[in-house]
C-alpha cells in the first residue's frame, strides 16, 4: 500500500511538472526491498528485476506494446526484437493517467546476484553476456561487480545503443 501510494504520489508531481513546463515527460520504476528473507519488487514500464545463480532469470515482465502482443500470440520474440513499437510503454509514471504497477516477492539465498536495469542496457547485450559478466563466480567483490558493470555499459555503448543505460547489482552475501 506504502509503494502503491508513493507511486501516485510520484506520478501527480511529474504530470504537474510537465504540464507546468508544457513539455510531456514520464519514467519507469524497478524497486527492490529485502526484509528477512524475502524480496519485495515494485515494477512499472520497462525496466526490469533479474535473478542471477546457475542462470538468467527475469523477474518483472515488461510493460510494453510488444510484451502484449506476444502474450496474446500476435508476435514472436524475434518480431518484437525489431519492432519499431519495441519501445512503446502501455504505462508509465507522470505520463500515463492510470497507474497499475507490478508487485512481485519471494526468498533469496545467499550467493544469488540481483540486477535491474533499464531497456538501454539490455537491448544491444544478450542474456549470455550478461550471464557472462553478472553470474556469482564472475562477481568475487565489490571491485569485480564494478567493473563487470562498467564493462557491459560501455559494451552497450561501443554497439551503439541510443537508449539510456542504467544497471544496479545487489549480491546477497
Amino acid at each position: 500500500d506504502s509503494w502503491g501510494q508513493l507511486i501516485l504520489s510520484c506520478n501527480r508531481k511529474i504530470a504537474d511538472y510537465g504540464k507546468s513546463n508544457g513539455i510531456s515527460l514520464g519514467t519507469t520504476l524497478n524497486a527492490v526491498l529485502f526484509v528477512a528473507d524475502k524480496y519485495y519488487i515494485v515494477n512499472v514500464g520497462d525496466s526490469r528485476a533479474y535473478m542471477i545463480s546457475d542462470r538468467l532469470y527475469q523477474l518483472t515482465k515488461d510493460q510494453t506494446f510488444v510484451q502484449r502482443e506476444m502474450d496474446m500470440g500476435r508476435m514472436t520474440i524475434e518480431e518484437a526484437r525489431v519492432s519499431p513499437q519495441r519501445n512503446v510503454l502501455l504505462q508509465c509514471i507522470g505520463a500515463s493517467e492510470y497507474i497499475e504497477p507490478e508487485f512481485l516477492s519471494g526468498s533469496y539465498q545467499p550467493g544469488q546476484i540481483y540486477m535491474q536495469c533499464s531497456d538501454g542496457f539490455r537491448h544491444i547485450i544478450t542474456p549470455e553476456e550478461i550471464y557472462q559478466y553478472l553470474c556469482p563466480q564472475a562477481l568475487v567483490n565489490e571491485q569485480a561487480m564494478i567493473d563487470n558493470a562498467v564493462y557491459l555499459t560501455e559494451l552497450n555503448k561501443y554497439r551503439r545503443e541510443n537508449d539510456n543505460i542504467t544497471v544496479l547489482l545487489i549480491k546477497v552475501e
